[in-house]
This record gives structure tokens, sequence and C-alpha cells, in this order.
């Protein structure tokens, strides 16, 4: 309904008694989630007022606004205490890290699906440091690429490969399609670059190693 992103983030929500959706926006992933049965209610969180109030209408213009409390907050600090999964997308990875970080303590068994439209090699340095476990990966193409984590805390560090870390565990182990095709575009962009770095050099070095593995 609201587009294939928004599509394969319900569909990773699991037996959900309540989710939290962390920068709502207009609210689609909630009205995605409740209209599928992935969820039996949400709550809706977004620190500025316009997106929340956006929020608030589309959610009511499909009559779910009883199944939906709404929260002008920042990131976790007023999460529900029955939230079983908590959802972040849309957000730059480092920002996600900064989220986690400020409420780690509210984080024990929920399902936490990840969205970060970039740095998503430091999103999973972080989550390996502080022990929690990528349990599903994949990426998606809508107009462009889009790398989604699934992950929930251990009680035990979590070590991750240079490799694993750069391009995720689970899409080096379960490999398709789109994620080949987003290697090799990678491996393209960094083609045109005139003057590479010895990191860009590096990755155009795994991700060959990669894809020579087909």
């Amino acid at each position: 309904m609201f587009g294939k992103r928004i599509e394969k983030l319900a569909s990773l929500i699991k037996d959900s008694k309540k989710i939290a959706d962390i920068g709502t926006d207009h609210g689609y992933l909630v009205i995605e989630a409740l209209l599928e049965g992935k969820t039996l209610k949400a709550q809706a969180i977004d620190n500025k007022k316009m997106p929340l109030l956006r929020a608030k209408e589309n959610i009511a213009s499909f009559g779910l606004e009883e199944k939906v409390s709404f929260s002008l907050s920042s990131g976790l600090d007023d999460l529900e205490e029955d939230v079983d999964h908590i959802v972040m997308s849309g957000l730059g990875g480092s920002l996600i890290i900064s989220l986690l970080e400020e409420n780690l303590n509210k984080i024990n068994k929920q399902t936490l699906i990840l969205q970060a439209n970039r740095n998503c090699a430091e999103l999973r340095s972080f989550l390996s440091e502080n022990s929690f476990k990528i349990e599903y990966e994949e990426v998606i193409f809508d107009d462009k690429y889009y790398e989604i984590i699934v992950t929930k805390k251990e009680d035990k560090k979590i070590a991750l490969t240079e490799k694993e870390i750069l391009f995720g565990p689970y899409n080096l182990k379960h490999p398709n399609n789109v994620f080949y095709n987003y290697l090799d575009d990678e491996y393209a962009r960094y083609e045109k670059i005139k003057y590479p770095s010895k990191l860009v050099l590096h990755k155009k070095s795994l991700i060959k190693d990669i894809l020579a593995k087909k």
C-alpha cells in the first residue's frame, strides 16, 4: 500500500502485541502493520509536532486511532513497557546508534527492526559491541537500495568480522540477487572514483571477492 520498503518492514513484524514506530512521520508503517494483522496495537513516536499530527490524521482516516498511542518525544524516552517490537526506519545509522545508546536499559526482549539510510557498517559494529545478535537482514530496492536489520539483545557480546560489519553476517550467509545487485552497483560506483582512498580500494577488493563466489 505504501511502497515496498514499508511493506517489507511490516512483514518482518512477527506475532506482535504492540510495536513502537520511532520517527513515525506519516504513520504509514503503523497503518500497514495494523491492517495486515502484524500487531494488535502501536505506539507512534516522533520528536516533531507536525509529523506526529500528520500521523494522527492518517491513522484516524483508516479508523485505527483507538489502537494507537501517540508520543511527542525523542527515541525511546517514552517507550511503553508492553512494546515487543521496536522499529527505527528512515533514520541515519549514527542517529539510530545515539537513540539506542540513550536508552539501552529499556531494551531487553524486544525485537528491533532497523533500517538506516546510511552508516550501516557503524550500526552493525555498535550492535556487535552491545551484545545484539543480527537474526535477519535483507537488502531491498525501492527506487534505491535499503538495508534492513532484525536484531535482539543477547547475554554475551556477538563478534563480527570486518566483512560481516561492512556487508552483514546474514547477507553473506544467505545472499540473494538484490544483495548481489547492490554490490555490483557499489563496485561500479567505486570504479568511477578517480583517486580512490585505501579504504575504497579495500572495499572494492572485498566486494570483488564476494561477487567471485556467486
